[in-house]
């Protein structure tokens, strides 16, 4: 496959395909799964789900913390995930016909949690991804921490908290909860535009 940068950003468009005739191509060879599968995390994007598969005990493990979505849709706000500002990759090798390990190099700028960002850099890190082809599809089976970009993240905060945010802190219809909610959000932001402007 060899080196070469994804420029995400130039690939925002793939997520048209989730909802189109072409999604099938996607799943024939495993660098376009694995990529696919990259570009959709990348943003935070319900179609990364298409491309991901769980082992019996990952599957369990994810059932047990989110019983619904089994921890394959991302939510941007709230969830566990690395930082990152642009992915690269290194190699994929075929372990026999129905399986692939891939290599991927990305520049790691911090790891969200629930209620805070962390700093947490890290130049040229590498991840190993495994795949496998089931029923003729290539899928990312039991996939590392998700990996999203800052250029996405930080439009999905700005729409998340909307206009007057302060306003709405000091709204009676808010719950306590709510407006806590809305404080770790503002925080969190903050943070993400200083990463942005290193």
């Amino acid at each position: 496959m060899g080196n070469f940068t994804v420029l995400l950003f130039f690939l925002t468009g793939l997520s048209a395909v989730a909802n189109s005739q072409d999604l099938n191509r996607l799943f024939y060879d495993p660098g376009d799964a694995l990529l696919s599968m990259l570009i959709f995390e990348s943003q935070g994007d319900p179609s990364r789900a298409y491309f991901v598969t769980y082992s019996p005990r990952r599957a369990a493990e994810e059932k047990k913390y989110d019983p619904e979505l089994m921890g394959k849709v991302i939510d941007i706000r709230w969830d566990s995930y690395f930082i990152i500002d642009h992915y690269k990759f290194a190699k994929i090798t075929f372990n026999g016909d129905d399986s692939a390990t891939a290599i991927v190099i990305s520049n790691r700028l911090a790891r969200a949690e629930r209620d805070t960002i962390v700093y947490d850099q890290r130049q040229n890190d590498s991840t190993i991804y495994h795949l496998i082809r089931k029923k003729g599809k290539w899928l990312v089976l039991d996939p590392p921490k998700p990996r999203l970009i800052l250029y996405f993240i930080i439009p999905a905060f700005e729409d998340d908290i909307g206009q007057n945010p302060d306003q709405r802190i000091i709204d009676s219809t808010f719950s306590a909860g709510q407006k806590e909610n809305l404080r770790i959000e503002q925080t969190k932001l903050l943070i993400l535009k200083t990463l942005e402007n290193k």
